[in-house]
């Protein structure tokens, strides 16, 4: 009978390092599939985010958290900035002068909100927002008239206490914009409307942990 040929100590060699090769391929694809979820999952947070503070602006803006604190969310935490802009709105047709004055006085009410999400520098971001970081980030940006209460609920608030009242006031006469809450970037000069920029109703939520509008610490 012939005798069996073994494998020589160059083939087991080789053998060797192309098993090394293929693993090291494999591990290498699967590290990325997970970081791209783990990245994919907290921008999703940052945008529940971002459209809570949004919510909560329309709401009760004096409710809303410290700015200067992070927002947690599961074990990430975010930073954020939210801003106020006038909005110039120009009427489709022409109409009466009285008429017009009365549509003129409320589209010059009309507010741009802007928010931005990011995560920080304690879980590996940045404490300013960098629109070229790598990052996870979002942005949202809704259209808003001073009058058009969000929900009874909201209006109910409004009313039930003095600054709410006030603003109430200042929102029928137009005698003040909506209150800026603490720490916002005062309004800029006036912007076009964009409607292709104003935010979805709801955010998509991430699985896990659902997000708390409290700072660390138990801040307000």
């Amino acid at each position: 009978m012939p005798s069996r040929r073994g494998l020589t100590f160059l083939e087991t060699l080789f053998a060797s390092a192309l098993l090394a090769l293929v693993a090291a391929a494999v591990f290498g694809a699967l590290s990325f599939v997970l970081g791209r979820q783990h990245h994919e999952q907290r921008t999703l947070a940052a945008y529940e985010l971002a459209n809570r503070i949004i919510l909560q602006y329309l709401d009760d803006p004096e409710q809303l958290p410290d700015q200067s604190l992070p927002l947690e969310y599961g074990k990430d935490r975010f930073r954020w900035t939210l801003s106020i802009d006038p909005v110039t709105v120009t009427a489709a047709s022409e109409a009466p002068k009285d008429a017009a004055d009365t549509r003129r006085s409320m589209l010059d009410r009309v507010k741009q909100v802007s928010v931005r999400v990011w995560l920080g520098e304690e879980t590996g971001g940045t404490r300013e927002f960098d629109a070229s970081a790598a990052h996870p980030k979002a942005s949202l940006t809704r259209i808003m008239y001073p009058m058009a209460y969000r929900n009874p609920d909201a209006f109910d608030r409004l009313i039930n206490s003095d600054a709410g009242r006030r603003r109430l006031f200042d929102d029928m006469t137009g005698g003040n914009d909506r209150s800026t809450p603490a720490g916002a970037r005062p309004p800029g000069p006036a912007q076009p409307a964009k409607p292709n920029r104003v935010a979805p109703k709801s955010a998509p939520k991430p699985a896990g942990s659902r997000p708390n509008l409290r700072p660390p610490g138990g801040g307000s």
